[in-house]
């Protein structure tokens, strides 16, 4: 009898729990600092809509941080955020904390300590902030490409700027598994 009571009740709030739907897209775009700069981006296949595909989600105040990793080429940012107080159901991505950070490195560049290359967890703490999972690897699902270490990225949100990047050694990691 409890088993069934059990039952009905988890059936019950279910189906009183409804999701509202507040953000959607066909195609990710971002905030791109001109129209001459996204038209670059697509010409050079810095950005392929197609493959820019959200994954981790976290919230802070007033922003919704949004992972997008480096599965193919063509991710133009993998660390974003949007407004949560927009009237547009498809805003644009912000790149966070900024495009310039989110850029993979051309012609053999050095990566600074500030740049993400394919993030995949985030997680903001009581302290304002936003912990970041970044691979390192981009266009994972083709050629595989090791921009960095592995690290763990943390940002003060309040300042948007870099705290701490911990790259993780050999012995962090485990051969069989996949780092995300």
């Amino acid at each position: 009898m409890w088993k069934l009571l059990i039952v009905t009740s988890v059936i019950a709030v279910s189906y009183a729990a409804k999701l509202q739907e507040v953000f959607r897209w066909r195609d990710v775009d971002f905030a791109w600092p001109s129209e001459q700069a996204k038209q670059e981006a697509l010409q050079n296949q810095r950005y392929i809509p197609a493959n820019n595909l959200p994954l981790g989600l976290a919230r802070w105040k007033n922003k919704l941080f949004i992972t997008i990793p480096r599965w193919k080429a063509g991710v133009a940012s993998s660390l974003n955020y949007i407004p949560l107080n927009t009237s547009n159901s498809s805003p644009a991505l912000i790149p966070y904390p900024s495009l310039k950070a989110n850029t993979l490195p051309t012609n053999g560049e050095k990566l600074g300590d500030d740049r993400i290359v394919s993030t995949f967890r985030v997680e903001v703490d009581a302290c304002d902030r936003l912990w970041v999972m970044d691979t390192g690897l981009a266009d994972i699902l083709g050629s595989g490409d090791q921009h960095s270490k592995p690290a763990l990225v943390v940002f003060d949100l309040n300042t948007d700027r870099l705290l701490r990047r911990y790259e993780f050694k050999p012995e962090d990691l485990k051969d069989s598994s996949f780092f995300c």
